[in-house]
């Protein structure tokens, strides 16, 4: 199995339409699938105006999902709850990721921990200021924690982070991963440094 990344440009739009209009994606990923929802939400970020950056997953060559990051101290709103979940434990500067496999036929065979294992490391990489990288998931969400937890992140707070965002409805989980730590890689790494890469 190979995995790559590659960044996502507006030819993704209509995929990445079907991907969040899938079930199991719309129970995690509360976006809006419509076309000219993915383009106000996607398109400054292809355009280079928001600083998240937006990766392909490619799954032996066929994209399957999408994976982010950015700087948390981009999003006021997020560090305010981070600070205020986990103060003592989120070192800064830090960094988030949040990940979509919108492929069922990609799910359940550990492409998720790979993908999220080697993407951290790229984060780590090429944020050489970045000390961790913390990510959120729903408490019912098991596949994805576990996933993470594969992936080298330990669990450090649950309960219900005060932000405005539909996907962070409910109970949940921060977990961060550690500039520095060991994490059980697999050997699945991007081909290329992920700033080097070009849509």
């Amino acid at each position: 199995m190979s995995i790559d990344f590659r960044r996502l440009d507006r030819s993704d739009f209509g995929a990445l339409s079907g991907w969040l209009s899938e079930p199991e994606v719309r129970r995690w990923w509360r976006e809006d699938p419509a076309l000219d929802a993915i383009e106000t939400r996607y398109g400054p970020i292809v355009d280079g105006d928001d600083p998240t950056e937006v990766f392909v997953v490619v799954v032996d060559g066929v994209a399957s999902g999408i994976i982010q990051r950015y700087r948390t101290a981009d999003d006021p709103d997020w560090a305010r709850a981070l600070r205020t979940a986990v103060p003592a434990t989120v070192r800064t500067p830090s960094a988030g990721v949040d990940y979509l496999l919108g492929r069922p036929d990609v799910r359940g065979r550990g492409v998720g921990t790979a993908a999220i294992d080697a993407f951290s490391a790229t984060v780590f990489d090429e944020l050489l200021d970045v000390t961790t990288i913390v990510a959120s998931v729903q408490q019912a969400n098991r596949a994805s924690w576990r996933a993470l937890e594969r992936a080298g992140y330990r669990r450090v707070w649950a309960g219900r982070l005060d932000t405005a965002d539909p996907s962070d409805d409910g109970p949940a989980y921060v977990l961060v991963r550690d500039r520095g730590h060991p994490a059980p890689s697999d050997g699945h790494r991007a081909t290329q440094p992920l700033g080097d890469v070009r849509s």
